[in-house]
């Protein structure tokens, strides 16, 4: 590990801890953010490698910060969208909103971790799953 940078967005003050604890122990630099107003505020002077966002949230949602992130032109930080939302659509439309990846919550450990490592390692990645 070299100690890639990721910004966790989401409202659920649990899921931020949990996810800052198994990410700085396995040695990625973690900061996080309660919204996505809150996540872009921490953009202004910091640039995560990755974004792990959650799609609901109050104040500014996932969906709203993808289009934020595409209209300021930071499509380069690629963003794995975690979601409690399990309608039919859901992940597509998170993919067509912007983000690179989508794994519905709870998500295991097993699949987090190489689905993180896969963003990280691919160049301006594009949808992978």
């Amino acid at each position: 590990m070299t100690g890639e940078m990721i910004l966790i967005v989401d409202d659920h003050e649990a899921i931020r801890k949990l996810l800052t604890l198994v990410l700085t122990q396995t040695g990625y630099q973690v900061r996080s953010a309660e919204n996505g107003q809150q996540a872009i505020e921490q953009l202004l002077d910091w640039a995560p490698h990755l974004i792990i966002l959650d799609a609901m949230m109050p104040i500014m949602d996932g969906l709203q910060f993808l289009d934020w992130r595409a209209q300021h032109d930071l499509l380069r930080i690629p963003v794995l969208a975690l979601t409690g939302m399990k309608h039919p659509g859901s992940r597509e439309q998170l993919l067509a909103a912007g983000a690179n990846a989508v794994l519905f919550k709870p998500v295991r450990l097993p699949v987090l971790l190489p689905q993180i490592e896969q963003l990280l390692a691919t160049p301006n990645p594009t949808v992978l799953n």
